[in-house]
This record gives structure tokens, sequence and C-alpha cells, in this order.
């Protein structure tokens, strides 16, 4: 190393780059040995006094490693939960089964599960006004499956007749009460065309009864449509 550079060095790293040298004498075979001192790294002293934040379980020649893995803290953690035979006891004395109603046991580890009666279904009705009723059946006091709009069938339709001649149609005959939520032309499966029939969306079922009244037979174009309220896919199988 030039002179230049070793004016540069602090002590500490003058002492790593140049190790001194001591003569040292061995009592029992009074030989002369030398011993070559390293300073340390600036780096690893800095490492040193840096605080562990774990201890090791097993001791390593390399304390950089950290051998305490989180699978062991689990296991740890477990051991120091563990509940005691008694407390373990008190607790399945007060577990109630559901479908037996004894003590001391779950549902799933019930010896008497074919006694047990399949659910039935109530019908929620509307005639005591004290009884609670779900909102998504509060229209239909009878206990009828909620829905959420109600379609027509419009069968025989012109070519020349859309979506706009429909909605225009509906407004005629019906009013501001012929707002249609949604109006859907059936496609044919092979050349994508479309289909001499519809569907069309009503908000109630009385504004859709009104509806067929009013297509049912109705003229435009020289053609006869045929109204009927559409059914659920369901219950064309």
């Amino acid at each position: 190393m030039p002179k230049e550079g070793i004016e540069v060095l602090t002590e500490k790293q003058k002492a790593f780059f140049f190790p001194t040298s001591e003569e040292v004498l061995n009592a029992e075979t009074t030989e002369k040995l030398v011993k070559t001192i390293y300073a340390v790294s600036e780096n690893v002293e800095r490492r040193k006094k840096i605080q562990k934040f774990t201890t090791l379980d097993v001791q390593s020649d390399v304390e950089d490693i950290v051998l305490v893995f989180p699978s062991q803290i689990a296991l740890a953690e477990m051991a120091e939960e563990e509940v005691d035979d008694e407390e373990l006891k008190k607790i399945e004395d007060d577990v109630v089964c559901t479908i037996c109603g004894e003590k001391g046991h779950i549902s799933v580890l019930c010896p008497n599960r074919q006694l047990r009666k399949p659910d039935q279904p109530t019908l929620i009705r509307q005639e005591d006004s004290s009884t609670y009723v779900p909102i998504h059946m509060r229209k239909q006091a009878d206990g009828t499956a909620f829905e959420r709009d109600f379609a027509i069938r419009l069968i025989n339709v012109p070519p020349t007749v859309d979506e706009v001649v429909l909605k225009a149609l509906l407004f005629k005959l019906l009013g501001k009460e012929g707002l249609a939520l949604r109006i859907y032309f059936q496609l044919d499966y092979e050349t994508n065309a479309r289909r001499d029939c519809c569907f069309i969306n009503f908000a109630t079922k009385e504004i859709a009864e009104k509806a067929i009244e009013k297509l049912d037979g109705y003229l435009i174009d020289s053609a006869k449509l045929s109204c009927s309220m559409a059914r659920k896919r369901a219950q064309l199988l």
C-alpha cells in the first residue's frame, strides 16, 4: 500500500491491515513462539454491540444464526395454554346436545342421531301484526317465494318491432305504469338472428297482468301478438 494511502487509514484500520507480532516463551518446552495479533474489523465490532432479540436453544459457534423456529414458538404457546383434565371435564358437562337435549356430548357424537326429525320449513304469515315477517316475504303473506320482477312472454313479434317500438307501445297502452324494467329478444342459436319472441320484465305482478290483457291479440304491422306470463326455467322442467 502506498504511503499516501496509509496516512488516510485510522488506527483501527491500520491494526486490521497490518497485524503486529510478539514473541512468547513457552514455559514447558522453553521455545519461543511468534504470536500474531490481528485487529477486529469495525463491522464485526458494530455487529457485536447489537442487542440480541432472542436466546439460542442450541449453542452454536456462529452467533448470527437464530435457531428458534416459528413452529417451536407455536408449540410452546400451546403447551402454556393446555387445559387441565378437571377443567376440560367441566366444559364437557356444560355442553348440551341439540338432538337429544342431554349434557356431556355434542350433536355430532350423539348416539341418538337417528331420532332427529327432518327440519320442516314453517310458512310465515302476516295475519298477526305482532308476528315478525322477514323483509323478503312481507309482500307475500302466504309464504310464497320472493320475486324481484315479473316477466311476460310476447310471441309473433314482427321484425320491424324493436325495443324502442315496444316501449312506446307500452306507454300508449298502460301509461306511466307501463315502464318496462327489461326487454329481451331471443336469438337463434345457429344464425344468431332475432326470433319472433321476446320477454318483458315488470316491477309488479299487477302491471304484468295488465300488460297481458292489453297486448294479447293486439295487431301491429299485420301481425297478431300472443302474450302470456313467462314461466321460470325450473317450472319448465
